[in-house]
């Protein structure tokens, strides 16, 4: 019951195609998160052992940038009508999930320090 309440929220939103666009909106979104999570889940150890930290952030940055690009490129070539949404969620998401990931880094350069 609550997926269809969810459901007609979404098409209420704004989305043109009804249900085909529902699924490819959520399809965007489960795929943003896991490309993101799985970056996140390699190189945090990485970041956080590294000795030539500015580097490897600068490194692991581009990787987000261009996964997170290639695929709202993907939707966006695949969905024009919904091009804008794609494009404001997918920054949306990569903010969230940066910031995230700078508290999570810090944390763990916070605790390495203390423990020697």
């Amino acid at each position: 019951m609550w997926f269809i309440a969810w459901r007609n929220i979404l098409i209420v939103s704004g989305m043109e195609n009804g249900s085909k666009s529902v699924i490819i909106y959520c399809f965007f979104f489960l795929l943003l998160a896991i490309v993101l999570l799985s970056l996140s889940i390699i190189s945090i150890k990485k970041l956080v052992d590294s000795k030539q930290f500015i580097r490897d952030q600068i490194a692991y940055f581009i990787q987000k940038v261009l996964a997170l690009s290639l695929i709202t490129y993907f939707f966006c070539f695949f969905s024009p009508e919904n091009s804008s949404k794609f494009i404001l969620s997918s920054l949306v998401i990569f903010i969230v999930f940066h910031f995230i990931e700078a508290v999570i880094i810090q944390n763990k350069i916070n605790k390495r320090d203390l423990n020697g």
